[in-house]
């Protein structure tokens, strides 16, 4: 009984129950330990950003180091390699254009007159999306516009032979400057347009004249 009793005694003396104690020690290490989290994850977020952001500036510089080597070849370019190269070019333009005309003397060897009517030509016999119904034609101005070009034009009496349409229309496509391609774009809408008077088309002026500049 004198235990128990010496006990309560040292609790009244000693004020406060140590657990409570406990529970201030124990939030104390909890605060800390957040506030420790806090501050490694803010670490590790801002080491990811800095990574990242290296990242993302070694392949722009690495992409634009790219670019740089792909046009370098072009602005170092031999310049005898491209009057040879430009040669051989138009020597295989020229043979493929013989090969052409050939063609069309064994295929067209009736006259043209004889073979149509003018009711015929009221309209163009292929629309802009029927390329299937004469994949001659549209393999022909696909690869070799010139050389269709050139064979309208003199077909359609507006020259007097194949080749001088046929070089205009080369000369103005081997440009890539926006002059050369509007030049060639109004040529190709005046004589489209000489087409359709000459056969007196149901459509002519107004908006096919836009429609054939936007063709070329």
């Amino acid at each position: 009984a004198a235990a128990p009793a010496a006990h309560a005694a040292v609790v009244l003396r000693g004020g406060a129950s140590p657990a409570p104690q406990a529970a201030s020690l124990g939030q104390e290490h909890i605060q800390s330990a957040l506030l420790q989290l806090q501050r490694t994850s803010e670490q590790n977020a801002g080491a990811l950003v800095a990574h990242l952001s290296h990242r993302f500036a070694g392949s722009v510089a690495s992409f634009l180091a790219m670019g740089r080597k792909i046009a370098e070849p072009v602005a170092e370019a031999d310049p005898l390699a491209v009057i040879i190269t430009s040669i051989v070019y138009i020597i295989l333009v020229f043979l493929v254009a013989k090969f052409y005309l050939h063609q069309r003397e064994a295929k067209y060897s009736v006259p043209l007159e004889a073979e149509a009517k003018p009711e015929d030509f009221r309209h163009f016999r292929s629309g802009l999306l029927k390329c299937h119904e004469r994949p001659d034609i549209c393999l022909w101005s696909f690869c070799c516009p010139s050389i269709r070009w050139g064979d309208n034009m003199w077909t359609m009496g507006f020259f007097s032979s194949f080749w001088l349409p046929m070089v205009i229309f080369f000369v103005l496509a081997s440009f890539s400057s926006s002059g050369f391609v509007i030049l060639l774009a109004i040529m190709g809408t005046v004589y489209r347009q000489g087409l359709r008077k000459q056969f007196s088309m149901v459509r002519q002026g107004g908006i096919t004249l836009v429609e054939d500049c936007c063709l070329y």
